[in-house]
């Protein structure tokens, strides 16, 4: 098996990919479409986004031996993998541009690689992601465009039309709320079998995320590494966010992304229980 997880920041994807992580003879992979928009080549680099110009600065979280390249991770997701039971990628739609986009979509090589989505309130997403940047948050236009609402809703209608079916989505609540049986439906619709393990894991500093590994344990996941599992909420009680304490252009900007987060709502899967 082979499966692609395309996400937006803050949408529990991180837990996702600690989830999938705990399967025996997998092999997960975590941002790699990032890490080439980020610190590829020049003509690759997105210099506007959230990292700006991280590579000219010399800001790299884990030391490179090589630039990496579109071409190189093609050559790696395609490799013979045939001693593992699954290849799973986390990523975030944003960075999945041309030119290997229409390559993985359309290419034969790439046919047995599985298209699935996660989903999150951007309410929830973007409040999350105000709280983690804390005095840094400026919501600029390029972090808006990069934050990858417009761009996973883009992907998900270009899948949907080459695969002439809905693909498969999760939304982030229904891990919150019931992690065990949404989990449980996730493996059922990609033919994975479910462990219990994905639900419930013992803390550890040692998961492996790359390049990021670093950075991501100073100030993105000490939650997630500290955690035993998906933290079960029950949805009664959840607090609603307080829109008020974000600015008006943030906000403007979450009531854009709703509607596309709405209608990718309506495919998701039901939790079994």
């Amino acid at each position: 098996k082979r499966i692609f997880l395309w996400c937006v920041p803050r949408s529990l994807s991180s837990a996702f990919y600690r989830s999938i992580s705990t399967l025996k003879n997998s092999k997960c992979l975590f941002e790699p479409f990032a890490i080439v928009r980020t610190f590829g080549r020049k003509e690759d680099r997105d210099t506007n986004g959230l990292w700006g110009s991280a590579f000219e600065t010399g800001f790299l979280p884990t030391p490179l031996t090589t630039i990496p390249t579109y071409d190189s991770l093609k050559e790696s997701l395609l490799q013979d993998r045939s001693d593992l039971d699954l290849l799973f990628i986390k990523d975030f739609p944003y960075y999945f541009v041309d030119p290997i986009r229409s390559e993985v979509l359309t290419s034969p090589e790439f046919n047995d690689f599985q298209h699935t989505f996660l989903i999150r309130d951007p309410k929830r997403a973007v409040y999350s992601y105000h709280k983690a940047l804390g005095d840094q948050f400026e919501m600029k236009k390029s972090w808006m465009e990069e934050f990858g609402y417009v761009a996973q809703y883009d992907l998900y209608c270009m899948i949907r039309e080459k695969m002439k079916k809905c693909p498969i989505v999760v939304d982030a609540i229904d891990l919150q709320t019931h992690p065990e049986e949404t989990m449980k439906s996730y493996c059922q619709a990609v033919g994975i079998k479910y462990e219990a393990t994905m639900t419930k894991w013992k803390p550890s500093t040692e998961l492996e995320m790359g390049i990021w590994t670093d950075v991501n344990k100073i100030q993105w996941h000490t939650n997630l590494i500290e955690s035993s599992g998906f933290k079960k909420i029950n949805l009664a009680d959840q607090e609603p966010v307080p829109l008020d304490n974000l600015p008006k252009k943030t906000v403007s900007y979450i009531d854009e992304c709703s509607p596309l987060y709405e209608e990718m709502r309506l495919a998701k899967l039901n939790p079994l229980y």
